[in-house]
């Protein structure tokens, strides 16, 4: 499989919605609960998650040259920037997961050990997780949000 780097703009962008869940009250389609982060928080979870990108990239594409991720330094968590949609929150986090393989990190394309070829830190693993939990929240979310999904039955009786 091909490893594939969004923009940076998109980390940006999932930083600012993420933030912007922590001021949300209404259990709406802006409203996730297990990404209602503090902004340091949320700033740790982007750049851990383009840490773990770069390093699939880097393990997968170095031929056993890997050398330390660089990306997450140039990330600006300024303000202001314009609010993503959480269905296009949704899309970025499926297209980050598809392109985080943490077998590749931890050995190498094709399990050679060549790459990373060591385990990943808690911390890194942690956002993984995290990454994953909230990829099926969005997912209920998103579809109890919808016109079609409220109009059906609970019980044919």
């Amino acid at each position: 499989m091909s490893v594939l780097i969004p923009d940076i703009q998109v980390y940006q962008s999932i930083a600012h919605k993420i933030k912007d869940f922590q001021y949300r009250k209404v259990c709406d389609i802006n409203y996730c609960e297990i990404l209602r982060l503090t902004d340091g928080q949320a700033e740790d979870f982007v750049v851990n998650l383009l840490t773990l990108n770069e390093m699939s990239h880097l393990a997968h594409y170095t031929d056993g040259k890997a050398t330390k991720p660089r990306l997450s330094k140039t990330l600006n968590f300024k303000s202001g920037q314009e609010l993503i949609s959480t269905l296009q929150l949704f899309k970025y986090f499926q297209c980050i997961a598809y392109n985080i393989e943490l077998f590749t990190i931890e050995h190498g394309y094709g399990g050679q050990r060549k790459g990373y070829g060591e385990p990943i830190n808690y911390d890194l693993k942690k956002s993984h997780d995290l990454l994953e939990k909230a990829l099926y929240t969005l997912a209920c979310t998103i579809i109890k949000e919808s016109t079609d999904y409220s109009t059906l039955k609970w019980s044919d009786s």
